[in-house]
């Protein structure tokens, strides 16, 4: 396996461990807490971005395993897939919407203020290198469904060209 869908690999399991970790916290955490409307539908909205992020690392982590390098993949799974990608990229976006609006709040409106690396500041910076790999994620995700579309092609040619 080559060098990129290695490390591809490494970042969605890594990825994939801490969607799980911040589903799971928030999860506990909000159990633990008074409920009113307002809370359960953010709560609700926090809870279905955690799990589509932990479906679309699965099943990345899944094609990888299974299809990689030229297996075929069936028309439900590709459907499948495309929701989880869709959903996946809403999460993102509204994610990446919030970590501007932090990062702006956290480090760059606090001009005056020069004590750079408080706590709200190092996890500000965490949270993009954490959004700068998923967007790799995103990225190298596409280029495997065509990776293993264009090998199978290949497959597919060789074996008529032999006979």
């Amino acid at each position: 396996m080559p060098l990129r869908w290695k490390i591809f690999r490494i970042a969605n399991y890594f990825t994939l461990l801490i969607a799980i970790a911040i589903t799971g916290l928030g999860t506990y955490f909000f159990i633990g807490s008074s409920l009113n409307s307002a809370d359960i539908f953010y709560f609700i909205i926090f809870a279905a971005g955690g799990l589509v992020l932990i479906m679309n690392y699965s099943v990345n982590i899944f094609l990888l395993e299974r299809y990689y390098p030229d297996g075929e993949l069936p028309g439900s799974l590709q459907m499948f897939i495309a929701i989880v990608l869709s959903l996946s990229c809403l999460t993102i976006g509204f994610l990446t919407l919030v970590f501007s609006v932090e990062f702006y709040d956290v480090v760059l409106a606090r001009k005056y203020n020069r004590v750079l690396f408080s706590r709200a500041g190092i996890f500000s910076l965490l949270s993009g290198m954490i959004l700068l790999i998923t967007y790799y994620i995103f990225w190298m995700q596409v280029a495997l469904r065509k990776t293993i579309k264009r090998n199978r092609q290949t497959l597919y040619s060789a074996f008529l060209d032999s006979n």
